[in-house]
Parts: C-alpha cells; sequence; structure tokens
C-alpha cells in the first residue's frame, strides 16, 4: 500500500500589514501512516505570497460525529514551504495522554475527517 498524502487547497487569504493568513482544507489519500505524519506541503500555492514557512499553523477536524483525531503541523528541522508533516494524534482508554496513530494503515476516521486549518506567513517574503 502507498504512503498517504496530505493535500491543501487554500480556501481564503487575508492579508494584515505584513502578514497573509490562509484558510485551508486538508484531504488524506488512504494508505499508509508512517511517524513523524505525512508531507504536508503549501508550495505551489498561488494564494499564498510568500516564500517562507509559516510563522503559525492551527488545524483541526470537523467531521460530524468526530473521528476521534487530532492534529498537528510539524513544520520540520528546516522549516520551508515544503517541509511541514501532518502528524495524527489520539487516545483512549489504555493509552492515557495523547499519542501519535501508530505506523500502519491511515485510519478511516483520518482519512474521512473533514480538516480544516489557518496559517499565517510573512506577506511578499
Amino acid at each position: 500500500m502507498a504512503a498517504s498524502t496530505a493535500i491543501v487547497t487554500v480556501t481564503s487569504t487575508e492579508r494584515n500589514m505584513n502578514s497573509l493568513k490562509v484558510n485551508f482544507k486538508v484531504a488524506i489519500s488512504a494508505g499508509t501512516y508512517a511517524t513523524p505524519g505525512i508531507p504536508l506541503s503549501f508550495a505551489g500555492q498561488d494564494q499564498i505570497k510568500s516564500s517562507s514557512a509559516p510563522s503559525k499553523v492551527l488545524i483541526w477536524g470537523q467531521k460530524s460525529g468526530n473521528s476521534g483525531w487530532e492534529y498537528l503541523y510539524n513544520p520540520g528541522a528546516t522549516p520551508s514551504l515544503s517541509s511541514g508533516k501532518l502528524q495524527i494524534f489520539g487516545q483512549n482508554a489504555s493509552t492515557g495522554p495523547l499519542i501519535e496513530m501508530a505506523n500502519g494503515t491511515t485510519d478511516a476516521g483520518a482519512v474521512g475527517d473533514t480538516i480544516i486549518g489557518e496559517a499565517t506567513f510573512q506577506y511578499g517574503v
């Protein structure tokens, strides 16, 4: 089975002085999940007028009935538009605190979730 992918679709942008706030959706494909997450890139998005990594990224699921997963953007060791990872965390009665999804098939709850986010970039840099 191929690795899962995370495709970013920009839904709106808002420019404030020297920053650009980008609202987006993420679609996760069925496949395998490997720690530390699925590659998530903002590169190639015409609406993002920045060449620098996002300074802030928030991601959350909106699926009705809740998929049970929490999402985190990991910028990578050398942050850039294309170096990020979408990490998926969950918990159950035996794990206690949130733990990252195990290596293996990406859970159907995450693949079917409606995932949205907000990223802030330095404008024009």
